[in-house]
């Protein structure tokens, strides 16, 4: 019987071992393929520890979404993402809404996008990606404003222009049947005065495109502006021209290192945040 027990003990102590073993295969082989990005292979390796081992760690499921991200299946990284929204770590709620943010903004929902920055950075507000991205996007948006305003004042432009060039057209043709039939020193006169005002159209057109010269260099000066403000952000959160051009590209080649994230310093009072 004492043989029987010691043996039963034995298998225990062996089977527990033998599982923490295989589960211990399973993060290195996974994060190796994250780090390779072999990001398929390494979404094998997190589905077995959470659904097989029953691993429910929050470092795997983050990875685990990052992993769905990087491969652009937007609809599995943002489930995963939601579900992180209510950790207790301020760190992972700062990165799963900045990681929302990015999916919003590939998809083309901005407004949704910017909710989701904002809320990173109330979570954590030393997330300098989640500021660079809120900052860019703002940019964006306001830029593309802009370029709608621009043209719709020209489409303005362009319809009460032609409307003027009708009514001129018909008054010339009435002007023309008089001069017909008065005396030959009036239709002279005539003449003179259509020399004049196609002189004063000749000045009022070069107005109008020196108008539009100068709108023209005022927004140059405003995106020069710009680049130079995203410039200086872009250094102060050491991030290169090539990472700021891939998440103005929708975030498709946005390679994400929770590790590196993660050392991060909380905040020194969490209590204060509210519950997001």
């Amino acid at each position: 019987m004492r043989l029987i027990l010691l043996a039963n003990i034995f298998f225990a102590i062996w089977s527990f071992l033998n599982r923490f073993s295989e589960i211990n295969n399973y993060i290195d082989s996974a994060e190796q393929n994250f780090q390779k990005g072999e990001y398929e292979l390494a979404i094998k390796d997190y589905t077995i520890l959470i659904n097989h081992y029953k691993i429910k760690d929050e470092d795997i499921l983050l990875n685990l979404a990052h992993s769905y991200y990087n491969i652009q299946d937007t609809s599995n990284s943002k489930k995963i993402y939601h579900n992180l929204l209510n950790s207790d770590d301020s760190i992972t709620r700062s990165i799963a809404h900045q990681q929302l943010g990015n999916v919003f903004w590939m998809t083309g929902k901005k407004n949704k996008a910017v909710y989701h920055y904002t809320e990173s950075l109330k979570a954590n507000t030393s997330n300098e990606t989640a500021r660079i991205n809120f900052e860019l996007i703002q940019k964006l948006i306001k830029s593309e404003e802009q370029y709608q305003t621009s043209v719709r004042y020209k489409k303005e432009k362009q319809a009460s222009g032609q409307g003027n060039t009708g009514k001129s057209s018909n008054k010339t043709k009435e002007g023309s049947g008089n001069s017909i039939n008065r005396s030959g020193n009036k239709g002279d006169n005539n003449t003179q005065r259509s020399a004049s005002n196609e002189g004063g159209n000749y000045q009022g057109s070069q107005s109008d495109t020196e108008n539009d010269k100068n709108e023209l260099r005022n927004q140059k000066n405003g995106n020069k502006e710009n680049e130079d403000l995203i410039t200086n952000k872009l250094k102060a959160a050491n991030l290169s021209l090539q990472r700021a051009r891939a998440i103005l590209d929708a975030m498709k080649q946005n390679e994400i290192q929770y590790l590196q994230q993660k050392q991060t310093a909380k905040p020194e009072d969490e209590q204060d945040l509210p519950d997001w």
